[in-house]
């Protein structure tokens, strides 16, 4: 064993180097804490360090007691020995064994540096009394309590093996806040992994998304500053009523041109867009109480728009399609919302398009023409209800983009009067510059009545009646001072010029006509429809759906022919068709629309919707065609009404008459029949696309004439040009007119 130890003692220290190493610095207390947790050096085997000791003992050195000094801080051993070494020579109590710098034998057994020092002094090693080298800072402390105090330990042990332990138990764990926080760390974040993966794999009930709340649409930018309207069918348009687009004609605007709002201050109450206002004034058609309704402050626009779903806001920039509706009635009735008869929100979901509806002025107000009527113009008179649709036009040419329409795809459709309205239109360039297409129904191709005639006409009756005829060459001030009610009680309805259109319904007389009311005025109108289409639009280029109704006539009950039996059905058609030729009698009792024979109703309505309003639109789609660049659609709807829109809407009429399919694409009810959906959705979809494209698939142009059916649409040779040559000789003086 010596020359193993003399092999190794240049690694060891010498003694005085051992009896000269000062004091351990004393560690506190937590950073003990973390060494005493720590994992020892792989366990010293004792057989190495007998060997090692009984070598010291052969070289008979012999040395006082080795004190060694604990040194936690740098001692890889962090757990006492769990069976306490005694001094042999004092019986002190058992004490900690310092930690030792680990060194190597020769044949790879770990030496502690104080054993090979003790090996090169004696082979006998004896416990010295443990000497206390207490730091400054614990001397007045109890021994007991000062864990940091060097220790001096015995270097005899056991034959068996000394295994280091760890000290990793609760009173470890709890004693250092460290590890302690790593564990409940570690334990969270175990929980919230189980947590999650629980609530992914697991399906949950997802609470209903609240249905938003949104603000009222707000549309800023207008002639009016800001318009705000209201939303309708669940949020999803945005209807705006009542905006004004020209100042209202009241007071000493009535009968005037010039109502361009200039200023803000034009503008009464224009932010609140939320409610309809009163149609133009005029007698009430429906009922007798009360017998007037509407005002003359009347000239306000509708617009129903889709808004975006994720923003709650009105489309600006959309540009979306626009339809314009300009409403029916003779000139003297009705209005851009009539109840069932008029846009919604449902035509603006379906289209997927902006829709505008506007009142004009109607009667009296709108189309009177007099000698010096007008304000500051003595020369212009008449067609003021003209006047606020190129007006109306206008305006949402210049302003439709702020509600996400798209002013470069504007079709106008017009029902009656309102498709009168759309063929004077078409000859004004002011106009028919502000829309691409244009769907007419049920129109008129006669206005042709003078302007001085018809002011010769009215100056005497009309006057006359309103008690203004001593006035007859200057009568502004006198009608200025004169009730709304007045006026339209003093409108000769029945007498020449006959406002109220009777005759139109029956077959004609010969050399018996109705006055006009929309006439030629040399400004806005200077020629009639048919002469203007024949010599002054060859580039005219705007497409145009032209309809009717197999049963125009049949609305308008002026006779009881449903009660009469055939012969006086025939006597009352020979006293109509017999101041022309008695020919024309036995054409149209014999041969014309045999098996309507056994109603004298229908009967009726056939040829005089034929000759005075279908085949007239007829002819006129073929000047169209011949003589302009535009494509002419032509189709003649035979779809009944459902019976519960028949007893409201037309008197009872059971087929399909004046504006029938109006009324199937303005209707919306829950409880609509299947026939009725069907009908509606395919029509609907027709009037689409062609606001879209300006065309219909599968539909050729004008000659071709379909007959819109429950089936849809199919090529007819019914209301021709060649069937309808049997009426040529009435067109278009005898054609109906307003």
């Amino acid at each position: 064993m010596s020359t193993d130890t003399e092999e190794h003692e240049p690694m060891l220290n010498s003694e005085a180097e051992t009896a000269s190493d000062p004091p351990v610095e004393v560690q506190p207390p937590e950073s003990q804490a973390a060494q005493e947790c720590s994992v020892d050096e792989p366990p010293v085997s004792t057989d190495a360090t007998s060997e090692s000791v009984e070598g010291s003992h052969k070289g008979g050195d012999s040395s006082p007691p080795t004190t060694v000094r604990g040194d936690p801080a740098s001692s890889p051993v962090s757990s006492p020995v769990s069976s306490p070494v005694s001094s042999p020579a004092s019986g002190d109590k058992p004490i900690k064994p310092p930690r030792m710098k680990s060194m190597r034998s020769k044949d790879g057994s770990p030496l502690l540096k104080e054993q090979k020092s003790l090996e090169a002094k004696s082979a006998d090693v004896e416990t010295a009394p443990a000497v206390q080298a207490t730091p400054p800072a614990y001397e007045k402390m109890n021994p007991e309590a000062q864990p940091y105090l060097p220790t001096t330990v015995s270097l005899h042990t056991d034959d068996a093996a000394v295994k280091p332990k760890k000290k990793l138990g609760l009173d470890c764990i709890l004693g250092n806040k460290w590890i302690l926080l790593g564990i409940i760390a570690v334990v969270l974040i175990i929980l919230i992994i189980i947590i999650v993966g629980v609530s992914v794999s697991r399906p949950r009930k997802v609470a209903p998304t609240p249905q938003p709340v949104y603000e009222d649409p707000i549309v800023m930018g207008l002639r009016c500053g800001k318009a705000v309207g209201s939303w309708e069918l669940n949020e999803t348009v945005a209807v705006f009523k009542g905006i004004p687009y020209l100042k209202p004609p009241v007071g000493s605007n009535r009968w005037t041109y010039n109502l361009e709002m200039s200023a803000i201050s034009d503008c009464d109450n224009a932010t609140n867009a939320k409610e309809f206002k009163g149609p133009c004034f005029q007698l009430n058609q429906l009922s007798n109480d009360p017998k007037y309704i509407g005002s003359e402050d009347c000239l306000y626009l509708n617009i129903w728009t889709p808004a975006s779903p994720s923003t709650g806001g009105v489309m600006s920039g959309a540009k979306l399609p626009v339809l314009v509706y300009i409403h029916g009635g003779f000139l003297h009735y009705g209005s851009g919302h009539e109840d069932g008869f008029s846009p919604s929100a449902e035509l603006a979901t379906e289209l997927n398009a902006v829709i505008v509806s506007f009142n004009y002025r109607l009667n009296v107000f709108g189309w009177m023409a007099l000698e010096n009527l007008a304000s500051g113009d003595g020369k212009m008179s008449g067609n003021f209800g003209l006047y606020d649709q190129i007006s109306a036009l206008k305006w949402i040419n210049e302003y439709i983009d702020n509600f996400g329409g798209n002013p470069e795809m504007v079709t106008v459709a017009g029902l009656s009067s309102g498709g009168t309205s759309i063929l004077a239109l078409l000859t004004n360039d002011e106009a028919k510059a502000t829309f691409q297409r244009a769907w007419i129904s049920g129109a008129s191709s006669k206005f042709d009545g003078s302007k001085a005639d018809t002011m010769k006409v009215n100056k005497k009756v009309f006057l006359r009646n309103v008690g203004c005829r001593s006035e007859e060459n200057n009568p502004r001030q006198c009608l200025l001072r004169k009730t709304s009610e007045q006026l339209v009680d003093a409108i000769p309805w029945l007498q020449y010029p006959s406002w109220g259109a009777v005759d139109l319904v029956e077959p004609p007389t010969k050399d018996t006509f109705i006055g006009g009311v929309l006439i030629n005025d040399e400004q806005y109108v200077l020629k009639a429809p048919d002469e203007f289409f024949k010599t002054s639009a060859a580039d005219l280029e705007i497409p145009i759906l032209m309809g009717n109704n197999e049963f125009e006539s049949d609305m308008y009950q002026v006779v009881p022919v449903s009660t009469w039996s055939w012969g006086q059905y025939s006597d009352y058609v020979r006293s109509k068709y017999d101041t022309f030729n008695e020919s024309i009698s036995d054409f149209v009792l014999n041969s014309y629309a045999p098996s309507l024979s056994d109603s004298t109703r229908l009967h009726l309505a056939r040829h005089v919707s034929d000759l005075r309003a279908i085949c007239p639109q007829t002819f006129l789609a073929a000047t169209i065609t011949d003589n302009t660049n535009s494509a002419v659609y032509r189709y003649v709807n035979t779809v009944n009404l459902p019976q519960k829109l028949t007893d409201i809407y037309q008197a009872s009429s059971t087929v399909a008459t004046h504006g029938s399919e109006f009324f199937h694409f303005f209707h919306f009810s829950e409880d609509d029949s299947d026939d009725f959906i069907s009908f509606k959705q395919n029509f609907t979809a027709v009037i689409k696309e062609f606001m879209v494209n300006g065309m219909i698939t599968g539909w050729a142009h004008y000659p071709v004439v379909y007959e819109y059916s429950k089936n849809g649409p199919n090529k007819t040779s019914r209301w021709t040009a060649d069937t309808c040559d049997a009426w040529r000789a009435f067109y278009p003086d005898y054609s109906w007119m307003n």
